[in-house]
């Protein structure tokens, strides 16, 4: 039992790109091409509006959900973006923005520092610069770390 517990761990850890001793680079706009140290991580800028990513990847998409998986994972996981939205959820450390205009949450962010969304208010309209991790859907939003409010 404790063998197998401990071979999920080490899977797990593989499978999510355990990179602990690592910094992700983040750059200050879409447009800039950061350079990394040894120890950190760059990832590329990806400019794909939320209407386009959601045509390809979530909801909106006709694609089976194996190619959706796929091009998420080939072209939107571990990618910057920067979306506009109103904040419907506002916190502290994270935030969810209706991007659409249609229903509620279609993105939710948790924030490169801690506190950066203490002033946030509900309806008030922000755009952040954001790492994709978790492809949206129906039911659930498009998620993304390291987040920043550019405006």
């Amino acid at each position: 039992m404790i063998k197998n517990l401990m071979l999920a761990v080490v899977v797990s850890a593989v499978l999510l790109g355990c990179d602990s001793d690592k910094q992700v680079v983040i750059p200050e706009s879409l447009n800039a091409t950061p350079v990394a140290a040894a120890n950190q991580i760059v990832y590329p800028n990806n400019r794909s509006s939320y209407a386009t990513t959601d045509k390809n990847v979530g909801c909106g998409s006709k694609y089976s959900a194996q190619k959706q998986e796929n091009i998420f994972n080939s072209d939107y996981k571990n990618h910057w973006f920067e979306w506009s939205g109103t904040v419907v959820l506002p916190e502290s450390n994270s935030t969810s923005l209706n991007v659409d205009g249609i229903g509620t949450q279609d993105l939710r962010v948790d924030f490169a520092k801690n506190g950066a969304g203490y002033d946030l208010f509900e309806d008030q309209r922000i755009t952040v610069r954001f790492l994709m991790r978790r492809a949206g859907g129906c039911f659930l939003p498009f998620s993304g770390d390291y987040a920043l409010i550019v405006k």
